[in-house]
This record gives structure tokens, C-alpha cells and sequence, in this order.
């Protein structure tokens, strides 16, 4: 992606140019108009000067070759090319050829309308002299009858070097103003553009984690605005990161020193989260644990199962465990969902060693049929004795005490 510093310049010559290029395109062409009008007003008032002087070869009173010669040497003296015309369209003179070779000229655009409205102009390509060339004629009156045309031509090649010259101006001048433009436009983007370089940089720098870094701009402008934000965007942050960082130090702090192990299950069934005591309780490290599923870590079906149910309804559960690695217990396990955005539920899985206790109860359960047993001996003697007392005490006072 191109920097700003270099799209400003850029966009700044491309508007200069464009406006040029239509200004320029805009004088050239009035001044080809303007050019065009003047010549041929010009013309046409040569022309009607003219057509007094040449009355005489169109009235017949001038031998051809006196007015092929005088045509040339009036030709040479306004520096134009003269053209005389009879009314049916024939050549009479010409000052550059030969008037028997040229062709009929009663079709051509200016003589027509010469004829029609008492002037006519045209502009195109000449046979005869292989260039392009500005035509003017005017009609000529002579006595007798006779008439015709006056036709003065121009050739636009000096109009064509004094527009190639505004040409070379206009380019001159297009340069001069790139040049210059270029170099403000530099200054200025730079002048623009560091400012958010630097809040680019700081910007880079808090999502590497640097949130103490600052934009540090005075403008009054929007760049003042953004770097306004950017700091409180990273004030705000740092503040949350710590709230973050505090609370994720007392959840360490409770799930290390709890006695019950805790595994926190992902929506993928895998471990994601385990203390130190679960670590104990089951004999593995942190990495024997995280990653691995339920199955993996506590081989039971049964617990399986109840996880599944969990997953599926999201109803808390318990179930008893027993497990003989690293060594031989009795766990009792609290199944309860977690719920994770934007995925499948958890389980959190609470395991608590309750082998001391089931041991206590087992020697409450001997303890309970032993003295069941032991009391039981001396009391049936007991009542035995009694018994014999009962029946025979009537018989043998003696004997009965």
C-alpha cells in the first residue's frame, strides 16, 4: 500500500496536469479561432482591394500572359497566394501554378459561398500545394458582363508553429508549476503524515504489548483528536490488563492451594485447565493432563457417561471413582457445565479425595460388627443361666440360689 507522503504529491501533479491539459487544451484551441478569424479578415480585406486591380482580366481587357504576371508579382508583394476565378468556375491565374492544369473551381466550398452571401472562407488540404490552407474569396464585378472570383490563400504552417510554440511554452510552464508543486506538496505531506507515523508506531507498539507508550501531540486539529484517543484507548486497556492480571493472580491463588482437584474440560472434550491438586490426586504433571480427554486421564465409563450427560442437558452431576494409580483411591467427582461464547458448553470437573473417609466408615462398619459380636457371647450366657434358673428354681431352692 503506498504511503500518504507519496499519494498527496501524486494527487496534487494529477489535478495540476488535468487542470493544464484542459486549460491549455482550451487556449490553444481560441487561440487557433482567434488566429483563424483574424488572417481571414484580414484576406478578405486584401481581397477587396485586390478585385479593382484584376476587374480588367476578367473583362478581357488584359492579355493572359500580362495577367498571369501581374498576378505573381501581386502575390509576391502580399505574400499571399491569389487565385482568379471566371464565374463558371474556370482558372484564369493563379500565382503558384499553372491555371490550365488546375481543375474547375466552381465546386469548391469558398467560391460557392462567395457567391451566395458575397464572402466566403474555408480551411483544408490542398492538392496542389500538398498542405493545409486558409481560403478566402470575394466576387468580382467587371464590365461588360463579366465576373468572377478572387481567391486569397494563406497556408497555416506559421499558424502551426505559433501554436507548437504556446506548446512548448504550456509544457515549460507545466513543469515549472509540477516542480514546484511537487516540492510543497512534499513538505506539506511530511508535515502531515508524521504525525500519524507516530501514532502508527505507538499503536504498533501497545498491541505488542508496550501499554505505558504515549502519542504526544499538541494540534488542536483531528490529528490532536486521534492521539487523544489512541491514549486513552491505551490508558483504558492498561487499566483492564491489570484488572485481568489481578484477577487471574487470585484465581491462581485459590485453585493452588485448594485440596480438591479441578479440571476444566473444553467444548472439544479436552482438558484446558488443571491445579496442582488434580495433578497429585491423579499422579501426572500439567502436561500428562491438558490436551488429553476425560477417558485418557480417569479410565471410568461411568464418569464418561455422566460427562456426556452433562454436555448434553447442562444438569450438574456427581460420581463415585475409584482408581489404583499412583495409588489406590476413592474420588468423588462434581460434574457442572460451562458455558464458552460462540461454542459447545465445557464441564468443569471437581474431584475430591474422599478415600480417608471411606476408609473411617469402614472401620466404623468393623468396629460396630465387632462389638455387635462381642456383646452378643456374654449375653446369650447370660440368658441361658437365667432361663435354667427360671425353670428349675421351684424344685431346687438350693441349686436355684
Amino acid at each position: 500500500m503506498k504511503s500518504i507522503r507519496v499519494k498527496l504529491p501524486a494527487t496534487y501533479a494529477a489535478l495540476i496536469i488535468l487542470t493544464v491539459l484542459l486549460l491549455g487544451s482550451g487556449f490553444i484551441w481560441f487561440l487557433r479561432v482567434f488566429y483563424l478569424e483574424t488572417v481571414k479578415q484580414r484576406l478578405l480585406e486584401e481581397a477587396r482591394l485586390m478585385r479593382e486591380l484584376l476587374k480588367p482580366a476578367l473583362s478581357g481587357t488584359a492579355g493572359g500572359g500580362g495577367t498571369g504576371a501581374y498576378i505573381r508579382e501581386l502575390s509576391k508583394k502580399a505574400g499571399v497566394r491569389i487565385t482568379l476565378v471566371d464565374s463558371d468556375g474556370t482558372v484564369l491565374g493563379d500565382s503558384h501554378e499553372d491555371a490550365a492544369l488546375m481543375d474547375n473551381h466552381n465546386t469548391r466550398p469558398e467560391i460557392r459561398e462567395a457567391g451566395l452571401e458575397g464572402a466566403g472562407s474555408a480551411v483544408r488540404y490542398s492538392r496542389t500545394l500538398g498542405m493545409n490552407m486558409l481560403y478566402v474569396a470575394v466576387p468580382v464585378e467587371a464590365g461588360g458582363g463579366g465576373g468572377g472570383y478572387l481567391r486569397l490563400a494563406l497556408p497555416l504552417s506559421s499558424l502551426n508553429q505559433a501554436l507548437r510554440r504556446v506548446q512548448y511554452a504550456l509544457l515549460a510552464g507545466l513543469l515549472a508549476v509540477l516542480a514546484l508543486t511537487m516540492a510543497i506538496s512534499l513538505k506539506l505531506a511530511a508535515g502531515f503524515t508524521r504525525p500519524l507515523e507516530e501514532v502508527a508506531e505507538v499503536a504498533a507498539r501497545i498491541s505488542a504489548g508496550d501499554l505505558q507508550c504515549r502519542v504526544f501531540i499538541q494540534d488542536s486539529n483531528e490529528l490532536g483528536e486521534l492521539a487523544v484517543a489512541v491514549n486513552a484507548m491505551a490508558e483504558a486497556l492498561e487499566k483492564k490488563l491489570g484488572e485481568i492480571t489481578a484477577g487471574r493472580d487470585r484465581l491462581d491463588a485459590i485453585l493452588n492451594n485448594m485440596q480438591e482437584g479441578i479440571i476444566v474440560f473444553g467444548g472439544d472434550g479436552r482438558a484446558v485447565l488443571a491445579n496442582p491438586a488434580a495433578e497429585r490426586m491423579l499422579g501426572s504433571g500439567r502436561e500428562g493432563l491438558l490436551g488429553r480427554r476425560d477417558l485418557e486421564i480417569v479410565r471410568n465409563l461411568d464418569l464418561h457417561g455422566k460427562m456426556e450427560a452433562v454436555r448434553k442437558d447442562g444438569e450438574p452431576r456427581e460420581q463415585l471413582v475409584s482408581i489404583s494409580f499412583p495409588e489406590k483411591k476413592t474420588l468423588s467427582v462434581s460434574l457442572a457445565p460451562v458455558k464458552e461464547p460462540g461454542g459447545d458448553g465445557g464441564i468443569l470437573a471437581v474431584f475430591h479425595d474422599i478415600t480417608r473417609m471411606m476408609q473411617l466408615e469402614q472401620m466404623r462398619a468393623d468396629f460396630a460388627a465387632n462389638v455387635s459380636h462381642e456383646l452378643r457371647t456374654p449375653l446369650t450366657a447370660i440368658r441361658g443361666f437365667a432361663e435354667t434358673i427360671s425353670e428349675s428354681a421351684y424344685s431346687d431352692a438350693e441349686a436355684a440360689r
